[in-house]
């Protein structure tokens, strides 16, 4: 996507002086060599995840003033959200028109397959406990990831969808 060709800064506040440090620009990631994110998550034991469009995925150990690429799986991914449910556990979601979606621990990015019938772009995306995620596409279905399992349950048709149409965010 176009997106992937811009070079993303991260900004981080100080906790204790409320201003704002110089921006952190992320490293080439990848066969395609991005340095585009749209989402960054933080894990509970503190390390920070950047996830890209064009599928960079990067760490931080240290509150954001230094960022590391990940090695991708061999297919990666569109992401255009990430969550961390638990330590050194996040989970990537995105795509335009078929969907991804691939699970962190740690440094190991590993490609999840989504489900068959769900696709249009995974766009909302949210953990209820450190074991699942659900997760919503563009063609109004939602579907249950096993983090355990490494696997998406099948896709569902959301209740109501003539008058909710699609779901773009969620939250637990």
């Amino acid at each position: 996507t176009a997106a992937a060709t811009f070079v993303s800064r991260v900004y981080r506040k100080a906790s204790n002086s409320g201003k704002w440090g110089n921006p952190v620009a992320l490293e080439a990631a990848g066969a395609a060599k991005t340095r585009s994110a749209l989402s960054v998550a933080c894990d509970r034991a503190g390390a920070c995840y950047a996830v890209g469009p064009a599928g960079g995925v990067w760490r931080s150990l240290d509150e954001g003033r230094t960022w590391h690429a990940l090695p991708l799986p061999a297919k990666p991914g569109s992401y255009s959200r990430v969550v961390c449910p638990a330590a050194k556990t996040c989970v990537a979601v995105g795509g335009d028109a078929a969907g991804a979606s691939a699970l962190i621990e740690g440094t190991t990015v590993t490609d999840i397959p989504l489900p068959k019938g769900a696709g249009a772009g995974i766009l909302g995306l949210a953990c209820d406990t450190a074991a699942r995620c659900t997760a919503t596409d563009g063609l109004g279905h939602y579907m249950l990831l096993s983090i355990p399992n490494k696997a998406w349950g099948p896709a569902k048709t959301l209740p109501d969808l003539d008058v909710v149409g699609k779901v773009v965010a969620l939250a637990c």
